[in-house]
């Protein structure tokens, strides 16, 4: 084998003194450090030690020797004598009676322990076969001949000692996991034939045959090795081995049984548990389809059920693997995270991001989030509501391509989900999760209800959640993906010739320390067991603070409180307000299954409008009813609120987060309107909720959270400066100028990287929030700023004949539109050259507006929808079709030419044709359509204003997200339905944040 890598002398223990000395560390420095005496550490990191591991290897093959397959031949002297070992057990125990055939017992072995290997061994034994093929070690004449070549000469003695002389670490490592997966093995078929007598009783009337087959690895590995196992029988019996007590398993069943007793109808599947104390035995449940739709919508209401009692119970973890869908029944089959302690609870709020550390039903992992992490994918769903196969993964994903031949190698796609069994079928068929909303809501009210009337019962010295107290549970430290990224990760090359470069390589475990100081505290343990190729894993019982490690040693007061107090008070705290809140979450999170744009389509509110009376009273009414909604809605830490909300991705896909801070659909534009709502009623609490909204705009503002690489007006830099610009006109704060000046000078250091270049979230968004700064705080650095967007606009700009357009994330050609095309970035640049930045921003702009006029389709009486593969289809909204680009229009600065007027008379009429009845929101929706119609001054504006407030009345809030849930964010949210009643309740006063109108003395 190939020794092309650096090289060190293994062969005495001066190695390891020259090796520590080149560090400046000694060894009783790393046996401190590793938590070793100098015996041990030389055990692990000397070479002789390692050697007398990997003795086996260099045996020759048996005749007729049966070897692994490709490079698992590299293990088959392991795999063999632990067979050897295996068949001898099972013959001793067979003769004892009970289920074993030892002449299978070789086979279930493998089935077990052959499927852990190749991650050990494959891309050493990769990077060797291309070293190999370099070099020309290898004979035959086809890439898979060569491939052949190199397997056969991992069974050569000399071969194999060349390998590990390379890599002694790769085979001591390989050498302990085979005795520890055998040792286990074997251990399971000594438990199952001590346990076969009650196994019979408990869960098998017939006689279930003999051990056929085991399903290994259905779990992390822990505790050296061990995991869960589904043994199969030959009369067709399948039973579950779990390695861990049972008791809570045994409990939850009792749980269940109460819980029928208190919801009626609900009829919860349990399953039969025998718990031995440190392994247990549980019924199998399969996959089954069910048969009428009511059995579907009894399915739903279960799991709605399961919803709120694991929300009151702590429960987490609740995702796709743990859920089996048995027909009408959903059963849950892993609860070790029931009472799970909230480790990941932060000091700040995860604005714009995951939401698991907030105390509410998405903790629980039922219902639909989605992770995200490439361009253009709608994110990757696991939880056991939401997730289906075929999902793409946000990421690209390592993978072996050319597999079989001497240029095997890595390479990296997005790689797509295989099917789950959370989901129920109806006659095999998939079903969509949406039409059964009611029904999951239902059961979860019903359940919520039901506890909460019960709640004396449940929580008595003597009831049901009493029981729990003294039963295992895991403490789910840091997520399982990060140590199980670092267990692939310490199988490459360069960290299996040297034991310290792999102990250095789990010192990132480190890294997190600083946000999570307990973690220091367990990671000598973590180490531990990463070296035994295991997950590590921490357990304690609901009424302790104590954790203890996988080998039993206990770290006191690891936790702050016993998670059974901490379930006891959630359980206490329920009640009609929490439970409406947790039902919002609820119907919220469904909206990530309906992949869609939101944006105008049928109506969705019942036919036409129809006209009314309003007057400003009238407006303002329902105005103070959607600040009273965000109110409720309000999550409130310290002296901050934040808000919990639907945030679109690409325009078509969604996610329930807590909202970040932009002024769209995040907390700057909840906050505008709050403080205009204030204002216009003079309702002190109102201010005060835009307070503590204003206060967690400034952290973020503070800690650069605003500087996302995008500068636009709606998203990026320019929402806080535009808010903050209203916030000190409205409350007559200078100082609040003072901090949007100091968040405009950031401008110019993220221009030149802007990519998406319109209103949004690009350059010519940032022009229109420096503009309204500029006019209530004249500044010369803000003209600079602007002078700097105008121009990077202009470099970026794509002639089309004498007209020009700009190139957009979201098609494949210049866009037309306010948000996102012409008619945004024309006016922007008109904005420029009216500040006095000169003379090529007002032809720039010309141009823009050339460009939007010449697409015009008369047929339509509208402009295209360039996204769209029809085009001529268009939208009447304000994000693309007439709305906005009326509004453009009228926002230009000097006086409407004919051709102009013109096109706001068209964009008008568009409105009033088809800009009504979607839904209410400004992005796309009532409200939208009714700011053209106001700063037209369009004589219909009045009776379609009280039309769309008689339709509010009639419906309630539609808000402009594809399930119409409510969202409270700005533009498809409540914050903007409420500026728009305050738009018509005072068009005078209160200004057009569509139009980025700045605001008025």
């Amino acid at each position: 084998m190939a020794r092309w890598r650096r090289q060190r002398p293994f062969d005495s223990g001066d190695w390891l003194a020259r090796r520590l000395a080149a560090d400046g560390i000694t060894e009783a420095d790393l046996a401190a450090v590793l938590g070793e005496d100098d015996a041990a550490l030389r055990t692990r990191l000397d070479r002789p030690a390692w050697l007398a591991d990997v003795a086996a290897f260099a045996e020759p093959p048996a005749p007729g020797d049966g070897a692994a397959d490709g490079f698992l031949a590299l293990a088959e002297p392991l795999v063999r004598h632990a067979c050897a070992e295996v068949t001898a057990a099972a013959t001793e125990l067979a003769a004892a009676g009970g289920p074993l055939d030892p002449a299978r017992s070789a086979d279930l072995l493998r089935a077990h322990l052959l499927p852990t290997l190749p991650t050990m061994v494959e891309r050493t034994l990769a990077l060797e076969l291309n070293v190999a093929r370099l070099r020309g070690e290898t004979a035959g004449d086809t890439p898979q001949a060569r491939y052949r070549s190199f397997v056969r000469r991992l069974r050569e003695p000399a071969t194999v000692e060349a390998l590990f002389a390379e890599y002694p670490l790769l085979g001591r490592l390989l050498a302990e996991h085979v005795r520890r997966l055998t040792a286990v093995h074997v251990e399971f078929l000594r438990r199952l034939t001590a346990d076969w007598p009650d196994i019979r009783k408990l869960f098998s009337r017939t006689d279930p045959g003999l051990l056929s087959t085991v399903e290994a690895n259905l779990g992390d590995r822990h505790r050296g090795g061990r995991a869960v196992l589904v043994a199969g029988f030959s009369g067709g019996f399948r039973l579950v081995y779990k390695p861990k007590s049972l008791a809570v398993d045994t409990h939850f069943q009792e749980l269940l049984e109460w819980l029928g007793t208190v919801v009626p109808g609900l009829g919860l599947r349990t399953l039969a548990v025998l718990d031995r104390g440190e392994y247990g035995w549980t019924e199998f449940c399969a996959r089954t389809t069910c048969r009428s739709e009511e059995e579907v919508a009894r399915f739903y209401r279960r799991l709605g059920a399961y919803l709120a009692l694991m929300y009151g119970l702590g429960g987490t973890d609740m995702h796709y693997e743990n859920l089996i869908a048995a027909g009408e029944h959903p059963v849950v089959v892993d609860l070790e995270s029931l009472f799970q302690p909230n480790m990941a609870v932060q000091s700040e709020i995860p604005l714009g991001g995951p939401t698991a550390s907030l105390d509410s039903v998405l903790r629980v992992g039922l219902l639909p989030q989605r992770s995200w992490g490439h361009t253009g994918a709608p994110g990757l769903d696991l939880s056991g509501l939401g997730y289906q196969e075929n999902q793409l993964s946000p990421r690209a994903s390592q993978y072996w391509a050319e597999t079989g031949t001497d240029r095997m190698r890595t390479d990296r796609k997005r790689m797509a989900t295989s099917g789950g069994h959370n989901r129920p079928t109806l006659r095999d068929a998939e079903v969509d999760v949406l039409d059964y909303a009611e029904e999951l809501v239902d059961g979860f009210r019903d359940t919520y209800r039901g506890l909460l009337a019960h709640r004396a019962e449940l929580l008595a010295p003597d009831g049901p959640l009493a029981r729990f107290a003294a039963d295992e549970i895991r403490v789910i430290v840091r997520p399982t993906h990060i140590y199980s990224l670092l267990l692939r990760e310490s199988f490459h090359p360069d960290l299996l010739r040297d034991g310290l470069d792999r102990d250095r390589f789990f010192d990132k475990l480190w890294v997190s320390v600083d946000d999570f100081p307990y973690l220091g505290r367990v990671i000598a343990a973590e180490r531990a067991d990463l070296w035994r190729g295991d997950v590590p894993i921490f357990v304690t019982t609901p009424d302790s603070v104590d954790v203890r490690t996988s080998a039993g040693e206990r770290v006191a007061g690891f936790l702050e409180r016993p998670s059974m107090e901490v379930a006891r008070e959630r359980i206490e705290r329920l009640s009609a307000a929490d439970l409406d809140w947790q039902t919002w979450i609820v119907r919220g999170s469904l909206t990530s299954l309906a992949l869609g744009d939101g944006t105008a389509g049928p109506a969705t509110y019942g036919g036409r409008l129809v006209p009314g009376i309003a007057g400003a009273a009238d407006y303002l009414a329902a105005a103070r009813a959607v600040g009273n909604r965000l109110e409720k809605l309000a999550v409130r830490r310290g002296d901050d609120l934040y808000w919990l909300g639907l945030t679109a991705f690409q325009e078509q896909y969604w996610d329930l987060t807590a909202l970040d801070v932009d002024l769209y659909g995040g907390v700057s534009g909840i906050v505008l309107f709050l403080a205009y709502l204030g204002h216009v009623t003079g309702e002190d609490r109102y201010t005060a909720l835009a307070e503590g909204g204003l206060s967690t705009v400034r952290r973020l503002a503070r800690r650069g959270s605003v500087h996302t690489g995008q500068i636009g007006a709606f998203s990026g830099l320019g929402s806080p400066v535009y808010l903050f610009t209203h916030l000190g006109v409205l409350w007559d704060r200078p100082a609040l100028f003072d901090e949007a000046q100091e968040l405009a000078a950031g401008v110019a250091g993220l221009v030149d990287a802007d990519t998406q270049l319109d209103v949004l979230g690009g350059a010519a968004g940032c022009i229109g929030a420096l503009a309204a700064l500029h006019r209530h705080r004249p500044d010369g650095g803000l003209v600079d700023a602007i002078v700097r967007c105008g121009d990077h606009l202009l470099a970026t700009a794509l002639p089309a004949g004498d007209t020009l357009g700009w190139p957009s994330p979201m098609a494949d050609r210049p866009l037309t539109g306010f948000a996102h095309g012409a008619a945004g970035v024309g006016w922007a640049l008109a904005t420029a050259a009216e500040l006095g930045a000169g003379q090529r921003f007002a032809d720039a702009a010309g141009r823009a507006i050339g460009y939007e006029r010449a697409r015009f389709l008369p047929d339509r009486g509208n402009w295209p929808d360039l996204r769209a593969d029809d085009p001529s289809a268009g939208m009447t909204a304000w994000c693309h079709g007439a709305v906005g680009i009326g509004l453009g229009r009228l926002a230009l600065p000097g006086p409407a030419d004919p051709e102009r007027s013109a096109e706001i008379a068209v964009a008008t009429a568009a409105a009033l044709a088809t800009g009504f009845g979607a839904n209410h929101s400004l992005c796309h929706g009532d409200f939208g359509s009714l700011d053209l119609l106001l700063a037209a001054g369009h004589d219909e504006a009045a009776d379609r204003g009280a039309a769309v407030l008689a339709s509010i009345d009639r419906h309630g809030w539609r808000c402009g997200v594809p399930t119409g849930a409510e969202t409270p964010g700005l533009m498809a949210g409540l914050a903007g339905i409420g500026y728009g009643l305050l738009r018509a309740a005072d068009p005078a006063h209160v200004p057009s944040v569509l139009a980025l109108e700045p605001p008025r003395p």
